[in-house]
């Protein structure tokens, strides 16, 4: 079952960052953990970030960029488990409603100036036609 929460990615970094120490002896860095799970650099920085916060991960800085490892696996539970693309989707419709909003505003804006113009003609209009009366 492929899930996009935060909690099913950390735990699939969590997984990877323990296999990669244990293979090389040594924390693994962040392209490491790409090349095993598959995520790309941005997708696992953010994971890992997200991890830090919550105190299950911790990284050292070295000349080569940060290297992980796991600092209280327990941490891992305070991560939230809801889908991702709920949260996405949910703020996806709340933009497309303003936008909707911002266009019917624009389009009514449009409406009154239109109509302004056509009274300003047709008062133009009626008054021309008043002096080339009188004419």
């Amino acid at each position: 079952m492929k899930s996009s929460s935060i909690y099913y990615n950390a735990q699939i970094i969590a997984s990877a960052i323990r296999l990669i120490d244990h293979k090389n002896s040594t924390p693994p860095g962040i392209d490491e953990i790409c090349i095993l799970t598959g995520f790309s650099a941005e997708h696992s920085g953010f994971i890992c970030k997200k991890m830090i916060d919550a105190g299950a991960l911790s990284s050292v800085d070295t000349p080569d960029g940060p290297r992980y490892f796991i600092d209280n696996h327990l941490r891992l539970e305070d991560l939230p488990k809801e889908e991702a693309s709920d949260k996405m989707n949910e703020e996806i419709q709340k933009f497309k409603s303003r936008k909707d909003d911002l266009s019917k505003k624009v389009e009514e804006f449009q409406e009154k100036q239109k109509k302004k113009q056509q009274e300003l003609f047709a008062k133009l209009n009626s008054e021309l036609k008043i002096k080339n009366g009188l004419k």
